[in-house]
């Protein structure tokens, strides 16, 4: 049985100044970000942008053979109530790496 449902989160608020040690120098680190989401927690070191995706919900199964699915969401500016022109978005990327 597929469950769609949302696991765990991170809010863009945190990922301000995620990118400048990957893009040292570069004037677009500041728009970027770089942020892990791992199954384990012993992957993300000392890094502090980093999150676990578990699940203490017995119906769902995370283990390192199940599929997961990422999605971004671009909201509203508060003081317009506009979104974004799409001209104007970055698009968010994952790169997804596994273990041998």
């Amino acid at each position: 049985m597929d469950l769609k449902l949302g696991i765990v989160s991170q809010q863009s608020a945190q990922f301000k100044g995620t990118a400048n040690a990957l893009l040292p120098g570069n004037p677009a680190r500041d728009k970027l970000y770089v942020w892990k989401f791992v199954r384990d927690l012993a992957v993300c070191g000392d890094d502090k942008n980093c999150t676990l995706v578990t699940s203490d919900c017995a119906r769902v199964n995370l283990d390192l053979e199940q599929n997961l699915w990422i999605g971004w969401r671009a909201y509203l500016e508060p003081s317009t109530k506009v979104g974004p022109a799409l001209t104007e978005i970055v698009y968010d990327q994952a790169i997804v790496f596994r273990g041998k």
